[in-house]
């Protein structure tokens, strides 16, 4: 249950990776271990809680809503009505079951989708007002045929082709964008994929429950770290290359043992839907799983101990100094 204003009886803290989430990342006695990875310098590691991060003040209110009384319906409707279930849905994957219903598997990849899309790198990046200022200036042909590039890659940061980047942005709150940097839009869209005539939602809905899912474990004591933007797709365009057998197209922490990772199969069929593939990476797999996380997130990584931290962040250090080193040299 969120923090409450007496004066407005507002949510006052909107979290952007739900406690619910978080708390799977807490060690025996409550405690989180989080550092700030994306700064130019060894940043220290905090020890915190679930509750003391990702936050934002009113961060999903509306500031207009069409109707009065639903300033919040994106934060105590929508975002805790999958906030609710992560605890039931995310065990079916930590409990050590090789089967799953489709229909549970349909509402896992429903929360995982929804905590993509209500992440602030998809409102600083994808609803910032100068892109949807570009598409309010291109016609859907202008786009197929003569495409911005900034636009572009704001399509692809989220894996979606430009067909389905121009439904997507085919909103009433963009004519609002640019007087609240894009919250309104976000909002707008959060409330779009939530509901079941959503184009976007269905075919990442489907593309994610069709393919092959692989409960990853690892070998003894080591552990998997999450971010404030824990999914990572292949389409990111990340530096460190995870090269698990098949097709990898996305992975997913769920707790520190416990890693979804989520690829394209051959030939599909029922058995194979129903199927959690049990697969142990190596120690250097998951080290590249863990930068990876770490070069994906917004800010922060957090752990259920102080170590894997520590490692992640030595290791997203040198290749942070390598690529521009390379670069320097190229230059």
């Amino acid at each position: 249950m969120e923090n409450l204003n007496n004066n407005t009886n507002e949510p006052v803290k909107h979290h952007i990776i739900p406690q619910t989430y978080l708390r799977n990342f807490q060690d025996n006695d409550g405690n989180l271990f989080a550092c700030k990875i994306q700064s130019d310098y060894k940043a220290r590691i905090r020890k915190t809680s679930a509750a003391g991060e990702c936050f934002e003040p009113n961060y999903y209110k509306i500031s207009e809503p069409e109707n009065p009384g639903e300033e919040l319906i994106v934060e105590k409707i929508i975002n805790q009505s999958f906030e609710r279930d992560i605890p039931k849905y995310f065990s079916l994957l930590t409990s050590g079951s090789s089967e799953i219903s489709i229909a549970d598997k349909c509402r896992i990849a429903e929360i995982i989708i929804h905590l993509k899309m209500r992440n602030p790198f998809v409102r600083e990046l994808v609803f910032k007002p100068e892109v949807l200022t570009a598409i309010m200036d291109l016609t859907a042909t202008d786009f197929k045929t003569n495409p911005d590039e900034e636009v572009i890659a704001a399509a692809e940061s989220i894996g979606l082709s430009t067909d389905e980047y121009l439904d997507l942005v085919k909103i009433p709150a963009l004519i609002r964008t640019n007087r609240d940097g894009g919250a309104a839009a976000h909002n707008e869209f959060i409330i779009n994929q939530a509901q079941n005539n959503s184009i976007f939602k269905s075919s990442n809905l489907w593309r994610m429950v069709q393919g092959e899912w692989r409960i990853c474990s690892f070998p003894d004591g080591l552990k998997v770290l999450t971010s404030d933007n824990p999914g990572v797709s292949i389409t990111g365009g990340q530096s460190f290359q995870i090269s698990f057998e098949g097709k990898f197209e996305y992975i997913f922490p769920i707790s520190p043992n416990v890693l979804l990772s989520i690829s394209k199969p051959g030939e599909i069929d029922l058995a194979s839907l129903r199927t959690l593939k049990k697969v142990t990476i190596t120690a250097e797999e998951l080290s590249k799983v863990n930068s990876a996380i770490a070069v994906n997130a917004n800010e922060q990584i957090y752990a259920d101990n102080h170590d894997v931290i520590d490692k992640t962040r030595d290791d997203v250090i040198q290749e942070r100094y390598f690529t521009n080193w390379k670069k320097e040299k190229k230059n």
